[in-house]
């Protein structure tokens, strides 16, 4: 009987809990399904106008002077006085630093002395070739009296009146005076030779003098432009070398502004520069407001983010900029056709926009963003932008309102 209740009363157990789970469900009330409504998001719009628009560029720069002058020493001497210090402004000629010049001013009345000398030469050389001269004269003067002596005598001999010494001595005499001649002669050669080698070595003297007397002018050394001065390099007392840096300086009116400009831009850029077309840039250096032009582009120094330099001439300024000083600055482009102008908002990860199709619904397009739509303004909220695309249309109606989950097919609702 036990073994019989042991295996009835689970099944019993078993048995109920199924019955009430019935009876459970079966009393179960039935509730209405629950549909969810689709969200319709509400936003701005802009309708698409394609047109010629320019796109500006926001970029940082420096300013640089394009007339950057070294000044360096030609000379091994002792600084006797510096008139100018870094920021000066001296005027063209002015006097910066002075060296000095008791060596300098030595050597030149070396060189001097030597060209005096070699002038002296040249003159003795003329006395001398005027005196042979007049000397060869008399002597072939001589000469001649000489054989006449000889034919008198030759005459006598015949009349058996005059001696074979006699003779013989004129003749000898005649010899010796034609022998002197010859050298007389020779030595008359030589004065042209002569002459123009003293005149070479006073024309290579006088060139050693005016090196000499530009090295005592560069003991002294000036100005080569009005500028302003950047650095100072030496003291006075102290000594310099040949080489040695001692005074830079600089042309405040060549200061310009080289910028690093986008690869994305440089087609754009040297299209319009090679259509003449004036390529403006807007910025403010040290509170004062600048405006320049693109004159050039350095496609040699390629930066590493895939960008090239782009040179800038100011053509209007307030001041004049120092070199050295970094600025943000804005560049107007040359009009890209077909493009359309935007709130930034609008722009989703710099590469598409939403437009509503005719259902209500968004609809992605690929876009290039060009570009600030609007000028740059000082506290840096450029608040349109410039974008073209292949698949942009006249009409479009565009998404302004920047949505946080932006889809193709987001339902939307606008005014």
């Amino acid at each position: 009987m036990k073994k019989i209740l042991r295996f009835i009363v689970p099944v019993l157990i078993l048995a109920i809990a199924v019955a009430g789970f019935i009876a459970l469900k079966t009393s179960k009330e039935d509730r209405p399904i629950v549909r969810s409504e689709e969200v319709v998001w509400r936003v701005n719009t802009v309708e698409a106008s394609l047109a010629n628009n320019h796109p500006r560029l926001t970029l940082y720069g420096t300013t640089e002077a394009a007339t950057f002058t070294e000044i360096k020493s030609t000379l091994n001497a002792g600084v006797v006085d510096v008139l100018s210090h870094d920021g000066d402004n001296p005027e063209k000629g002015g006097l910066l630093i002075e060296l000095d010049s008791r060596e300098s001013t030595l050597l030149v009345s070396q060189r001097q002395a030597e060209i005096r000398e070699t002038d002296e030469k040249i003159r003795l050389e003329e006395i001398g070739y005027q005196a042979d001269l007049d000397t060869l004269k008399r002597e072939q003067q001589l000469l001649q009296l000489k054989r006449d002596e000889l034919e008198r005598i030759m005459q006598l001999k015949g009349n058996s009146m005059v001696s074979q010494s006699a003779i013989d001595q004129a003749r000898q005499q005649i010899e010796n005076m034609q022998i002197q001649i010859r050298g007389r002669r020779q030595q008359i050669d030589q004065f042209e030779p002569q002459k123009r080698r003293l005149l070479a070595q006073k024309e290579r003297l006088q060139a050693l003098l005016e090196q000499r007397e530009l090295d005592l002018q560069r003991t002294r050394l000036v100005a080569p432009y009005q500028a302003i001065v950047h650095k100072v390099s030496v003291a006075v007392g102290g000594r310099v070398r040949s080489g040695d840096t001692l005074i830079s300086l600089y042309d405040p009116q060549s200061i310009q502004v080289r910028a690093q400009i986008p690869r994305t831009a440089i087609e754009q850029i040297r299209g319009g520069l090679d259509r003449g077309e004036k390529i403006h840039m807007n910025g403010t250096v040290d509170n004062s407001p600048i405006k320049a032009v693109l004159t050039r582009l350095i496609a040699d120094r390629v930066d590493a983010v895939g960008g090239v330099e782009g040179v800038f001439e100011i053509i209007e300024s307030e001041i004049h900029p120092l070199p050295g000083r970094a600025l943000e600055l804005s560049v107007t482009l040359p009009a890209v056709t077909d493009t359309i102008v935007i709130p930034y908002e609008a722009l989703y990860e710099n590469s598409r926009i939403y437009r509503i199709d005719a259902d209500g619904r968004l609809e992605p397009i690929k876009v290039n963003n060009l570009g600030w739509g609007s000028p740059l303004d000082v506290t840096g909220n450029e608040s349109t932008i410039v974008v073209s695309g292949a698949n942009l249309r006249m009409g479009d109606r565009i998404v302004t309102t920047h949505l946080p989950e932006a889809m193709k097919g987001i339902k939307v609702r606008y005014e």
